[in-house]
Parts: C-alpha cells; sequence; structure tokens
C-alpha cells in the first residue's frame, strides 16, 4: 500500500501497453486482451520444455521487441498467456490454395524475421527451430517469431531441434549454434520465396546426404535472394547480423523490379545425381522421423484460444 501522498504506479501484467486500456475505475482498470493459452501435454519432458520457453520470454519481454509475440503471463499449472496471431504461421498462408503473395510482402518478412533473430542471438538466446512454422503473423501480416520450448539460453542444451530440411548434418553433430541457426535461416528465406522446403518430397536421408555433399537447390530462378539462403547454407556468414545489409540491399534492387505475386513451387526439385547417391529417389512425403525425448505422434503443446469479447478486467498495486 502507498503511503498517503505517494504517486500510484499501475503495475501492467507481461506484454500489456497503454493501447491496451480500454478503461477503467476506482479499483482496477480494463485492458484488451487478444490471446492463446499454451499449455503442455503430459507428455515426457513437456513441462520442462514450457518452463524453458516461459525463461525465453521473461527474459525477452522487457525489451517488447515487435518482432516476438508478446508474453502477457503465466496461469496457475504453467500455461503461457501469448499474443494471438489471427493469420497464423507463414507456413500455413504459403500452403493455402490459390493465395498469391506479393513479392513485397515476402520480402518483408525475410527482413522482419533476419532483424529478430538477430536480436534474439544478441541476448544469448539460440531458437533451435527456426522454421517457417514458428513464424506467426499478426493482423498486419507481420512476423512474430515464437516457440521458444526448446530454446537455448546462455549456452544451456537446446530441448529442440530443426525441421526436416532444416539443417546441416555437420550442425546435427555439433548441436545448436549459431551456425546452425544462420543455415536454418537460409531454409526460412527459401521456403518464403518458393512454398516449399529445400527438397520437399524427398526422403529425409536423402536430403541429408546432398546436403552433406554441399548440393543444395538450385536458386537460380529465384528473383532474390538467392545469394543470401547460398550464404546461409554455405556458413559464409558468421552471424544473423552480418546478413542484415544483403538483405535490405537485396530487397530494395528487387522491390524497384517486381511488386507483383510470386508463384509458390508445386512440385519437388530434383536433387542432383551424384555417383554416391541412389539413382531412385522418391517422391513421396518425407516422414517424420523419431527424435529422442518425445514422440511426434501428437502435438508437443495444445493451444486454446481465448475469446475474450470486450477485454478482461486486471489487477493493479499501488507501490
Amino acid at each position: 500500500m502507498a503511503s498517503p501522498g505517494a504517486p500510484s504506479i499501475i503495475q501492467y501484467p507481461y506484454g500489456f501497453r497503454d493501447a491496451d486500456v480500454r478503461g477503467y475505475g476506482v479499483s482496477g482498470i480494463v485492458v484488451r486482451l487478444d490471446a492463446v493459452v499454451k499449455c503442455a501435454l503430459p507428455g515426457p519432458g513437456c513441462r520442462e520444455d514450457l518452463e524453458r520457453e516461459r525463461r525465453v520470454y521473461e527474459a525477452l519481454n522487457p525489451f517488447r521487441h515487435r518482432g516476438l509475440l508478446r508474453y502477457y503471463g503465466h496461469l496457475p499449472g504453467g500455461a503461457l498467456l501469448l499474443e494471438y496471431a489471427p493469420h497464423k504461421t507463414i507456413r500455413h498462408q504459403l500452403v493455402r490454395p490459390k493465395m498469391d503473395i506479393p513479392f513485397a510482402l515476402r520480402s518483408r518478412w525475410i527482413r522482419q524475421i533476419a532483424e529478430t533473430v538477430a536480436f534474439v542471438h544478441s541476448q544469448g538466446i539460440l531458437h533451435a527451430d527456426i522454421a517457417c512454422n514458428n513464424i506467426f503473423l499478426d493482423d498486419q501480416q507481420n512476423t512474430k517469431v515464437g516457440d521458444f520450448a526448446g530454446a537455448s539460453i546462455d549456452g544451456e542444451e537446446a530441448r529442440g531441434c530443426y525441421d526436416d530440411g532444416y539443417s546441416h548434418p555437420r550442425d546435427d553433430a555439433a548441436g545448436v549454434s549459431v551456425r546452425s541457426e544462420v543455415f536454418a535461416l537460409g531454409s526460412t528465406f527459401y521456403e518464403i520465396m518458393t512454398g516449399a522446403k529445400p527438397y520437399q518430397g524427398h526422403q529425409i536421408h536423402e536430403v541429408e546426404e546432398a546436403f552433406r555433399q554441399e548440393r543444395y537447390p538450385d536458386l537460380s530462378s529465384l528473383p532474390a535472394y538467392g545469394h543470401i539462403i547460398e550464404r546461409c547454407w554455405k556458413g559464409d556468414y558468421s552471424n544473423v547480423d552480418e546478413m542484415l545489409p544483403d538483405i535490405t540491399a537485396d530487397g530494395t534492387a528487387s522491390h524497384c523490379s517486381r511488386s507483383g505475386p510470386l508463384a509458390n513451387t508445386t512440385s519437388a526439385p530434383a536433387i542432383p545425381e551424384t555417383e554416391t547417391l541412389s539413382p531412385s529417389i522418391s517422391n513421396a512425403e518425407s516422414t517424420a522421423q523419431p527424435l529422442p525425448t518425445y514422440t511426434l505422434s501428437f502435438p508437443r503443446f495444445a493451444v486454446l484460444v481465448v475469446a475474450l469479447v470486450g477485454g478482461a478486467i486486471w489487477w493493479f498495486e499501488e507501490v
């Protein structure tokens, strides 16, 4: 309780801003909340993953970086209260039928993702699962990086792993690092520009063997960012900050010559043949590979949409 005459300061919950306030009275304020609740399933390691994610959000939230999902705090039992992304994820947008995404929007996504990941790394955090399915879109189609359940914090061992086509076998052996994050960004940019994961439709062991031999998808048809993607895959960037000037320059130059929709890739690109590659390549969808710490037969987390019509009353305390 504040002493007589002392100013009262409203203690907003995590993630709220002045613009979210819809009203106030003698004993409380009304804050609009468009959120989802992320809670752990009973599987092995799920609660630990959620706790890791909570720690990441609480470390990053004070900076209020616009490229991150807003974190509103946790509920009893450990569930996380997170910003609702009305346009879901980039991957969801890419696979929608007859969805023509303008080049300018894809270019903006690439720039925003790189800037956000660079910020996350500057705080000693490695995402460990950068991919289009973990990059959400707000009501203005701006990117929001989320799902930090597998992240590494200040050198701690990461709990997650990258999506198929998003990691190099050499990095899988070495563990999550800035180098592996840069490689994953290259695959993220590739999927944004083509609508498909690298060598999507091929068996994962074939993709890994191609990467091991430094044989990557052809980038010559891309209108922009091809050389940046290639440098990410080849490990030419020592960190994400190094690629930011290239992204800005490429996006600016390409935008001057192209602004219309860019078609997604509809068929799986062929993996270049070599003497060490089996001549028979399956075009079936890649099958999920077993991971060492959890089962992929169901989502590791359940996400429940909290629909709040009008707002939520939150408490404040005087100091």
